[in-house]
């Protein structure tokens, strides 16, 4: 009896979540589907933003309920999700300044998903139908969008971003701070450096150097 009761309270377990940022407001959309690290189901209180520019934004019914310096009264059993990915140098900011202010932070994994939980870090947003092979280990504060997947044997670092569709391939190495834009695609074996960009459809067929930028070409008629 004492297994059962102790299964149904973790079954039944809620986790209070803020989410920081307005730049992503779908994860409002699907948040009720989702569970942290340590599988527990999350309810979302609503969104923390500075920007006095967002308080009309609509975000699915939920109301900004503060800015960043709040999280102190919202009590110590409320988690926070930076949802801030606009550059990754903004979103590492802005977790440092949310931690200044108290955040204890959790990650948050799509019910759809393919991940063990032991392969990411704190911090980390995994979306729906993310597909996350073995021996794969991404770090902190990482966003991972719809339909994303990445091979085996990769490596991607802290404050990592990849938009909708990305497409990683295996034995990949990623530095911290990179940029993936939605439909790129990292071929086998491709080193990318710390704090570079990848550009929307981009194929990467080489090693990226720190901090460098790399394009699609862009469309053109043929007939």
């Amino acid at each position: 009896m004492i297994w059962l009761i102790t299964f149904l309270a973790l079954v039944c377990a809620l986790v209070k979540v803020v989410i920081a940022g307005t730049g992503y407001p779908e994860i409002a959309y699907w948040i009720g589907e989702c569970k942290t690290l340590s599988r527990e189901k999350v309810e979302l209180l609503g969104f923390l933003d500075d920007n006095q520019l967002n308080k009309t934004r609509r975000l699915n019914g939920y109301e900004i309920i503060g800015g960043f310096s709040d999280i102190s009264t919202l009590g110590s059993d409320v988690r926070v999700i930076n949802s801030i990915a606009r550059t990754m140098e903004l979103r590492k900011q802005t977790t440092e300044v949310l931690r200044s202010h108290g955040a204890v932070f959790t990650s948050l994994i799509h019910d759809t998903a393919l991940i063990r939980e032991d392969m990411i870090g704190e911090g980390s947003i995994i979306g729906p139908y993310v597909v996350i092979e073995a021996g794969v280990k991404i770090g902190k504060h990482c966003c991972m969008l719809a339909g994303t997947t990445v091979g085996h044997d990769t490596s991607i670092g802290d404050y990592c971003f990849a938009g909708h569709g990305t497409h990683i391939q295996g034995h990949v190495q990623i530095k911290d701070e990179v940029f993936l834009g939605s439909g790129s695609n990292v071929l086998p074996g491709v080193r990318i450096g710390r704090s570079a960009t990848i550009g929307i459809n981009a194929t990467v067929i080489q090693d990226v150097m720190e901090s460098k930028s790399l394009s699609a070409p862009i469309s053109r008629v043929i007939r």
